[in-house]
């Protein structure tokens, strides 16, 4: 099985959708973040309903090396055709971001990646796939 996605034309950026708590979302393939699940609190609730308690579970090193706390919340994503329950960090800071969540390498962990920039392609494909090819 694959799930398929793409490099976005306007920022070069590795993209996948995925169903979390039953809503589409576009999610940035983030090599660099080793969680689940990353977004900001604003997103957390308006666009994926999850209630924020704001409570401070821990620190997250954002890409400029600025610390910011997070939250961690349990969320609802369909992953393979399985339902998985991971946990997002919910950051206390507003981003702007063309991608609302950011998904990391525990989610990637066991999967084969691919990122093939120059024909925009983007493949997660499931352990039972032997072979690695775009």
């Amino acid at each position: 099985m694959v799930m398929q996605g793409e490099i976005d034309g306007e920022t070069n950026l590795p993209v996948l959708k995925l169903m979390i708590n039953q809503r589409e979302i576009p999610c940035l393939v983030d090599t660099g973040f080793n969680g689940y699940l990353w977004t900001d609190t604003i997103v957390a609730q308006r666009l994926l309903g999850v209630q924020i308690e704001h409570r401070v579970d821990g620190n997250s090193q954002v890409a400029d090396g600025a610390l910011a706390q997070f939250e961690l919340t349990t969320v609802e994503v369909s992953w393979f055709s399985r339902l998985l329950y991971p946990s997002m960090q919910v950051v206390f800071t507003v981003r702007q971001s063309r991608f609302p969540v950011v998904l990391g390498t525990r989610m990637l962990l066991g999967y084969i990646l691919i990122a093939d920039f120059n024909h925009g392609i983007v493949q997660i494909k499931d352990p039972s796939v032997s072979r690695v090819s775009p």
